[in-house]
């Protein structure tokens, strides 16, 4: 009896241990399938290396480092700047493999949109960052995509009312702007405030987005066409920094850094290259973090969420070392 006695207790510890081990490893894999749950977040970026992006990049990486436990990220980033096809292929890929959120800095505002809305058409969250997605577009596809961003119209005003600071010797002022959905209102937002204060418009041109170096020179030869047309022009106001810099290259060429001013919209980086570069006046977008309040709506967004608004980070006016050659005595930007 003793022996069946100890071959049967025996038998039930090993019963139990082997019972305890599964359970440990069912647990182990439960776990492991928690971890592998968390949601999926990739940010497509709109360029091979515009300072915007890495940006973003930079503020999402650091807090995704601090919320391992809240989600996943990845960045897909396309083989060409502003390559829309390669964008859209991105998107494609993303859609297949059921993403749980897509955080878009559009290359273009209209032909990227269809394919968004087959994003949206699968439950995939999309957050639009950057350039602002065409609202027409939007409307005609029936998706509703929100955006964290910057309101640039707002920067323009501001920077329209900094002409009154400056010690122009006239007052004929000129608008570069982009070709981009955003673009247009800041443009338009320049005409009225500048139309508004007494200013007069002797050119606002618009440029057709691609490489960075085919805008300067297109900027370039035409800022030279404008100096030889309107000898006395006092300001060049650009939507982007790109413009920007590109004008305030233009002048000094001419050797016209004392008599037109340049100003120009951009993230912190743009701003610090337009103001290292001549730029008189800058409407700086500070917030690097703009793509960790992307995360967290995307995060909201996923959790069953909605979005009642638009997120908008405001923009700050720096000045450049060039501002002193037009400052007026009395008055200084802080």
């Amino acid at each position: 009896m003793n022996v069946l006695h100890r071959s049967f207790v025996g038998g039930f510890f090993v019963v139990l241990i082997a019972l305890l081990l599964a359970a440990q490893n069912g647990c182990r894999s439960d776990k492991s399938k928690t971890q592998k749950a968390l949601p999926k977040i990739v940010m497509v970026a709109g360029s091979v290396r515009p300072d915007y992006d890495i940006e973003l990049n930079r503020a999402i990486k650091e807090n995704q480092q601090q919320n391992q436990s809240r989600y996943e990220v990845e960045f897909e980033i396309p083989a060409k700047d502003n390559a829309i096809d390669d964008q859209i292929k991105i998107l494609e890929k993303l859609i297949s493999e059921n993403v749980q959120a897509i955080l878009i800095v559009p290359t273009d505002s209209k032909k990227i949109v269809s394919t968004l809305k087959k994003a949206v058409e699968q439950e995939i969250v999309v957050v639009n960052l950057g350039d602002k997605l065409d609202e027409e577009t939007l409307r005609s596809n029936g998706v509703e995509i929100p955006r964290v961003g910057f309101d640039k119209t707002l920067g323009a005003i501001e920077l329209a009312k900094e002409l009154a600071n400056l010690k122009l010797d006239s007052k004929e002022v000129a608008i570069f702007a982009g070709s981009s959905a955003e673009d247009g209102p800041v443009r338009q937002a320049y005409e009225k405030s500048i139309g508004e204060a007494g200013w007069q418009i002797v050119m606002s041109e618009e440029f057709e987005s691609g490489p960075e170096t085919e805008m300067t020179e297109d900027a370039d030869e035409r800022a030279r066409k404008l100096f030889e047309d309107h000898p006395n022009l006092s300001a060049i106001l650009c939507s982007d920094a790109a413009l920007a810099v590109a004008a305030a290259q233009a002048v000094s060429k001419s050797q016209r850094t004392s008599k037109t001013a340049v100003m120009g919209i951009g993230n912190a980086d743009a701003g610090k290259e337009m103001l290292q570069n001549g730029v008189t006046v800058a409407a700086v977008m500070h917030d690097e973090r703009i793509g960790v309040h992307a995360v967290d709506l995307a995060l909201k967004l996923h959790l069953g969420g909605s979005a009642q608004e638009d997120v908008s980070v405001p923009l700050e006016l720096e000045k450049g070392e060039s501002y002193a050659k037009f400052a007026k005595e009395s008055e200084s930007l802080e």
